[in-house]
């Protein structure tokens, strides 16, 4: 499961803590899956994602480098005490804790010359030139090239709605609860791209059949997708898992027919289907699918799952629904 750690950070802090942030990212010892950087509110801030387990390691390096870790909630506020006790108290990071006071001294010099600067000038009213910025150290432009390769500016919520990222978002949600109603917003969009883009690769893609068939299924199995009551979400998924089965490998509607963890409705729209296909050609009947469903399909839970849908399916998916339990009781015997 992906954690995040947030960084909150003045602007004239940003080289330093980018400097931080590709130590972190080039450490072997961590699997920093994204860092993305951004606004937060008045200040600068950089969400990094990478491994639950691995979330103290980036605890004790941004503590050493005195970076300030926004505290989610009860968990993260003692994670951060502790190591900031432990990071006091080990010699593990010397090089960190050097740096770290060097920029803290040099800020405040910066800062000191600029009030100064200030008060001489509080009472000129020309215009002054303006300063062209400094040249960048070499050592640092790379660095931030190096950071921006693995963090393009596509690192938004709009790229992980755009490419499905759902889970992700979730996770951020969770775990960022300044961002939540603003990615609320997000997570539904998403769940529909990651629906439309697997549905889309596995009908082009023949290798790809089985990878967009289980992620599919992920969907619609997910438990916090099914409680959410403002959409049809799984029942998208169900008609994308559908389609993608008739178009590649009908004898796999099978098996969604018999899966107890899918629902009733796309138990019983499997078998509509099927029975759509075995029947497809006016008086022809498709027989090898036909003996495929018959050894294959449990007659007893299907009935179950069709007395729970017949309600509310319409009157011709009830008619091909009888068609393929008379068609596999007829071929049976």
């Amino acid at each position: 499961m992906l954690s995040s750690v947030l960084v909150t950070f003045e602007e004239s802090e940003e080289l330093y803590v980018r400097t931080v942030l590709r130590e972190i990212r080039q450490n072997l010892s961590t699997e920093v899956k994204r860092i993305a950087i951004g606004q937060l509110f008045d200040k600068k801030a950089a969400s990094i994602f990478l491994p639950e387990n691995q979330l103290q390691n980036v605890f004790d390096k941004l503590i050493a480098n005195e970076l300030n870790i926004f505290p989610f909630n009860d968990e993260y506020k003692e994670k951060i005490k502790q190591t900031k006790e432990k990071v006091k108290g080990s010699n593990l990071f010397q090089q960190d804790k050097i740096r770290a006071q060097y920029f803290q001294k040099r800020r405040k010099e910066i800062l000191s010359e600029r009030a100064v600067s200030s008060a001489k000038n509080s009472g000129v009213r020309k215009s002054q030139p303006p300063v062209t910025p400094k040249e960048l150290p070499a050592e640092i432009k790379t660095a931030l090239k190096s950071i921006d390769k693995n963090n393009p500016a596509g690192e938004s919520v709009d790229i992980h709605v755009k490419e499905g990222n759902y889970v992700l978002l979730r996770n951020m949600i969770k775990n960022n609860p300044l961002h939540n109603e603003h990615i609320k917003e997000k997570y539904i969009p998403a769940i529909k791209n990651s629906i439309k883009i697997h549905l889309e690769k596995g009908t082009r893609n023949s290798s790809y059949v089985d990878t967009a068939i289980a992620k599919l299924k992920e969907i619609i199995c997910d438990v916090e997708i099914k409680a959410i009551k403002t959409e049809d979400i799984v029942d998208l998924a169900g008609n994308a898992l559908i389609s993608l089965c008739t178009q590649t490998d009908p004898e796999k509607l099978v098996e969604f027919i018999n899966l107890p963890n899918v629902g009733q409705r796309i138990n019983v729209m499997s078998a509509v289907k099927l029975s759509e296909l075995i029947h497809e050609k006016e008086g022809t009947v498709d027989t090898a699918l036909l003996e495929y469903a018959a050894g294959k399909i449990n007659k007893r839970f299907l009935l179950t799952a069709y007395d729970v849908m017949e309600p509310v399916i319409s009157e011709i998916n009830r008619a091909r629904f009888n068609l393929l339990m008379n068609s596999i009781e007829e071929f049976s015997t």
